[in-house]
């Protein structure tokens, strides 16, 4: 989907895929923080060493938020939003057969990492798609569902340790983040045009310039 002339951007699908992208953060922490005391039992290991699938997958976030739009800007948006979803996929998935703590940490940082990406790719398009007034009430509307998802994903979080195990949150993000691969191929156009992209030099320098600070 690459057409955006005849594309209706007031379509709730649209509205909902964006929404769920810049949630994407908040759903990965907090459905899975009742979940750590489990962690550390099933893998044997210290507070600190289970603590540690949290504060990567945060670091690893703050990752995706610095590399993402400089890298999308030269790109386009819509490839590197969905090579970055499949990532987050996979990482939650293997997050599900993974039996070694360390490597559970490594799959989180990735986590962060790529939904951070997706996140920030998908508050770019808003800003490609909408401008002025438009563009104001449609990310009040994203901060909504940012909103949102830390006051409900602890209570999803906490009804499946209830019925099942910590994997099964993991289970769920991967659910998750398969049908946000399939909504960004089917409904998510390419936004910024050709004529509108930055030279990959600007990868470069993009520490040398306040514009990334």
């Amino acid at each position: 989907m690459n057409d955006l002339t005849h594309f209706n951007k007031r379509s709730p699908v649209f509205i909902i895929i964006l929404g769920s992208l810049t949630a994407i953060g908040a759903l990965s922490i907090d459905m899975f923080l009742p979940g750590l005391p489990d962690i550390r039992h099933d893998f044997q290991t210290t507070t600190s060493n289970a603590q540690l699938t949290l504060s990567m997958f945060m670091i690893g976030l703050a990752f995706g938020n610095l590399f993402a739009g400089p890298i999308s800007d030269s790109t386009g948006r819509r490839k590197p939003l969905i090579i970055a979803m499949i990532i987050f996929t996979l990482a939650s998935l293997g997050i599900v057969f993974v039996h070694n703590i360390w490597l559970m940490v490594a799959l989180r940082f990735l986590q962060g990492v790529t939904g951070g990406a997706a996140a920030v790719i998908s508050r770019a398009i808003a800003s490609d798609m909408y401008s002025g007034n438009e563009l104001t009430k449609f990310m009040a509307l994203l901060m909504l569902v940012n909103g949102i998802a830390p006051v409900v994903a602890p209570t999803i979080g906490g009804i499946i340790l209830n019925y099942s195990v910590w994997r099964m949150v993991f289970v769920i993000l991967t659910i998750f983040g398969l049908v946000m691969v399939i909504g960004s191929l089917l409904k998510v156009p390419e936004s910024l045009t050709v004529t509108n992209r930055e030279s990959s030099s600007g990868l470069k320098t993009m520490f040398k310039t306040s514009k990334y600070y």
